[in-house]
C-alpha cells in the first residue's frame, strides 16, 4: 500500500510524540477499508496532529526512524526497500533490543527471498545479542524461517 508509507514518513516527526497506543490506533486507520456511506461501527478518531508527548519523550533517532520505517516498509511488502532502511538501521547507536530486531526483520527477508546463508548470518547475529532470544509462535511456525531459526536455536543449545 503505497499511499500508506506515505503518509508514514510525511507524518513520521509529528507522530514522535504520540503513545504506542496512538500510533497503532492510527496505522489500523490507515489499513482498514473504507466503507462509504456507513459509519464504522466503533470509530475512533484518529487524531496524529494532536498527540501530546508520551510519560517519556518518544523522539526517535535517525537508527530509529530507519528501523520503523524499515519494518514499516517490510509489513507494506517492499522488501527491498525495507533491507535498505533495516540496514541503515543496524549501521547507526540503536538500543539491543532494535538490533535484535532488525536483524529479525532482516532474516525474514533473506530467508524469504532464499539467500539461506545470510538469513542464517541475521539469525545468528541476533541471537550472539541476546542468547534467549525468540520468535513469536507465529513467526517460529512460519515454513520458511521457521527451520532455519529452529536449527540455529538447537545448535546454539548443544553447546
Amino acid at each position: 500500500m503505497r499511499s500508506g508509507r506515505a503518509i508514514y514518513v510525511l507524518f513520521i516527526g509529528m507522530l514522535a510524540g504520540c503513545s504506542t497506543q496512538q500510533l497503532q490506533d492510527f496505522h489500523t486507520f490507515l489499513h482498514e477499508p473504507v466503507a462509504f456511506g456507513k459509519p464504522a461501527a466503533a470509530e475512533r478518531p484518529i487524531e496524529p496532529a494532536v498527540c501530546k508527548p508520551a510519560a517519556t519523550v518518544l523522539t526517535l533517532t535517525p537508527g530509529q526512524r530507519a528501523l520503523t520505517i524499515g519494518v514499516w516498509m517490510y509489513e507494506d511488502g517492499d522488501y527491498a526497500r525495507s533491507e535498505t532502511y533495516l540496514m541503515n538501521a543496524l549501521s547507526q547507536e540503536i538500543s539491543d533490543a532494535d538490533r535484535i530486531k532488525a536483524h529479525k526483520y532482516l532474516a525474514f527477508i533473506l530467508c524469504a527471498d532464499n539467500r539461506q546463508i545470510a538469513c542464517r548470518a541475521e539469525f545468528r547475529e541476533a541471537l550472539a545479542i541476546n542468547p534467549k532470544f525468540e520468535l513469536d509462535v507465529s513467526e517460529e511456525g512460519h515454513p520458511l524461517w521457521g527451520p532455519v531459526f529452529r536449527s540455529l536455536r538447537a545448535t546454539a543449545a548443544g553447546r
